[in-house]
């Protein structure tokens, strides 16, 4: 499991949506446009409730040790077809770092459509991936997190749904896991220990504010 964690570009809601581009593999957001989007949905919506999922696709370090780069970006693209077929109407997609796609619920008709759309994500997933050297099943690992119940901000948001991916990705393959607050502690292992210090970055500091209410 890679972890993200990309500094948020300043005043995106003021000076509007950057012209960043797209991820050239899988044609999904890039990560700074995404996180534009993220802070601008967030305050367009603000207060009501949104949803973040991170979703980690399992064993993407072993099937780029079998058949190489190419391999991985071939699995990502046609996931992320997949996923734009699935998603929700409105909903934004993107990709933050390697192996990490983000989908991003901006005021959902109810919370039960999170985890609906997870679901439809695992389904998404049952479908073999077409590789030169044959077709090949994959899981994917979820993380979720809401706001404004679990966070104000939208820095605040990717920590705690990228916390809770780190908690799926501890608890093994095809694995959702919606973020509380006891998962600030995480569990003591060598792979948690690596990636505390991204995570525990990402909720803090000076990051974006409060998004202020819509006129």
């Amino acid at each position: 499991m890679t972890i993200f964690l990309s500094p948020f570009p300043q005043n995106c809601i003021a000076r509007g949506l950057p012209q960043c581009g797209v991820d050239a593999a899988t044609g999904l957001l890039s990560r700074n446009l995404f996180a534009c989007k993220l802070e601008r949905e967030l305050a367009r919506v603000w207060p009501r409730a949104s949803a973040l999922l991170l979703i980690d696709v399992d064993g993407l370090d072993d099937l780029g040790e079998a058949f190489g780069r190419i391999g991985v970006e071939a699995v990502l693209e046609q996931f992320a077809r997949r996923l734009e077929n699935m998603a929700p109407r409105g909903a934004a997609l993107g990709r933050l770092d390697r192996d990490t796609l983000a989908l991003l619920l901006a005021g959902p008709e109810d919370l039960h459509q999170v985890t609906r759309t997870a679901a439809h994500i695992r389904r998404a997933l049952e479908k073999p991936f077409d590789l030169a050297a044959g077709d090949i099943m994959l899981t994917a690992c979820i993380g979720i997190a809401t706001s404004p119940t679990d966070a104000d901000t939208a820095a605040e948001l990717l920590g705690h749904a990228g916390i809770a991916l780190l908690h799926a990705g501890l608890a093994g393959h095809g694995v959702c896991c919606f973020y509380t607050a006891s998962m600030q502690a995480l569990p003591a292992t060598p792979w948690s220990a690596r990636h505390r210090a991204h995570w525990s970055g990402a909720t803090a500091g000076d990051a974006v504010k409060r998004p202020a209410v819509p006129a």
